[in-house]
Parts: C-alpha cells; structure tokens; sequence
C-alpha cells in the first residue's frame, strides 16, 4: 500500500515501548525508520565468522551509546542545509 502514498511514510518507535519483533515487522515495508534509544544502551554488530577454534562467538563489537570511544567509523553520513539552521552535520564527540 505505501507505493500509493504521495509521500513515503516514516514509522517511529520508542525503545520504552517496542520489542525487537515488533522493530523487525515493518522491514520489508517501504518506509524509513527512526526510533528514539536510551542514551545508555549497547548495541553490538555482526558477530565474526567462526574461528574453528572454542565457542562461537555470540554478539560482535560493542557500541555504546553514552561512549563515543566504542564507535566504530559510519558507513554513511548525512548533512543538510536547513534554512533556519544552517549546515547540519554529524560530529564524533569526544
């Protein structure tokens, strides 16, 4: 249904108040996704293939979100230009 939108819709979460199954459903929808994450919260990539050596591995590197010293580098960047606002852009704080 959203291909006969005008616009492309947005659907918001709040990490308070979803679940991962919840986050995941409206992946093959097109639409963009933005959700608001306690300033305190650890997100984890991919875990590495499997050495062939003890235990696999469950979770990759840690990202912490209040830790600007456990970001790796983004892989995209976003900046704008808003009429009221000037130039936006990400800083990497610390």
């Amino acid at each position: 249904m959203c291909q006969y939108l005008q616009n492309r819709p947005i659907a918001l979460f709040d990490s308070e108040y979803g679940c991962a199954s919840l986050v995941k459903a409206p992946a093959a929808i097109a639409a963009d996704q933005l959700m608001r994450i306690r300033s305190n919260r650890c997100l984890w990539s991919a875990r590495p293939a499997y050495s062939g050596r003890g235990r696999p591995k469950i979770h990759g590197q840690q990202f912490r979100l209040n830790d600007s010293q456990s970001w790796w580098e983004a892989e995209q960047t976003l900046e704008s230009v808003e009429p009221k606002l000037g130039k936006i852009r990400p800083v990497k704080m610390g």
